[in-house]
């Protein structure tokens, strides 16, 4: 079976993990020649070819709530499930990316919304770990829907998973610079 490069012969794949706005200037530098990113894309000199509509998840431990809420776990469950009634949750910790990250600055919006600045005991870049430490109890996370169909169907096990309303649809798309191609 043949190589990748030896099938595409001049043809390069550098995969460039970093904060939503990292990414921006990279692509309008020219340094990257495609982004996968939550559109709208904050260049307008970027052409935006849409994937698939994106849900936010809300991800709450059960060690959390049974830390925190020990007598009214299921009261407040049904509070934050029929109205999102997150004030609940401001004295909980959270596990949230980055903040040049587009999913911390929809986590940030909808908190906001909600007065409630969350404690944020861990910040990160990666995804993927603050999954983790959610899953051991550290804290509450935001986790994009699409995200899940990556993985093995359990990912969610051991969190109470909230969808999280946020005012305009969002979409994870492919963009790229119009003029360079």
């Amino acid at each position: 079976m043949p190589k990748f490069h030896e099938k595409y012969p001049g043809v390069e794949i550098k995969i460039l993990e970093a904060p939503t706005s990292r990414l921006d200037t990279a692509l309008s530098n020219g340094e990257i020649d495609l982004m996968i990113s939550l559109v709208p894309f904050s260049n307008n000199d970027v052409e935006c070819v849409k994937l698939v509509n994106e849900e936010f998840l809300m991800l709450i431990p059960d060690k959390i709530l049974d830390t925190y809420f020990p007598t009214n776990k299921e009261k407040v469950l049904e509070r934050l499930k029929n109205n999102l009634d997150l004030s609940l949750l401001k004295e909980c910790p959270f596990l949230m990316l980055n903040s040049e990250n587009r999913v911390r600055m929809i986590a940030d919006k909808v908190l906001g919304q909600n007065s409630v600045k969350p404690k944020v005991v861990v910040e990160l870049d990666n995804i993927g770990t603050l999954l983790e430490l959610a899953r051991k109890g550290m804290g509450i996370t935001f986790y994009p829907h699409t995200l899940q169909s990556f993985s093995a169907s359990d990912k969610f096990e051991g969190f109470h998973v909230i969808k999280v309303p946020y005012g305009k649809t969002q979409a994870i798309g492919v963009g790229y610079l119009k003029s360079r191609f």
